[in-house]
């Protein structure tokens, strides 16, 4: 790796959502690239990476709900972390 090349810190956000298991280290480091898993949960935030892999539907959930006129889906979403990614993609930095 040349000295002036640049190291770009990658995050996949989210990997237990879709049933991948965080490497031992956490982190793969490849040539110019660094990997790092992190839980939906965790305190990194999003702007302290280069890039960001996001698992299609970590963000949403649905249930089943059963009233006296049958069943339907009741969705559910993770606003917080949504406005967060939300900020970063919008922002003017």
């Amino acid at each position: 790796m040349k000295n002036k090349e640049k190291k770009y810190k990658l995050m996949a956000y989210g990997i237990e959502k879709v049933g991948i298991n965080k490497p031992s280290l956490g982190i793969i480091s490849k040539g110019n690239f660094e990997l790092s898993f992190e839980d939906f949960h965790t305190n990194k935030r999003f702007n302290e990476f280069d890039g960001i892999i996001l698992f299609q539907g970590i963000f949403e959930q649905y249930k089943f709900k059963k009233t006296m006129y049958g069943k339907y889906l009741e969705p559910s979403f993770e606003i917080e972390n949504l406005l967060d990614l939300d900020n970063l993609i919008n922002s003017k930095e």
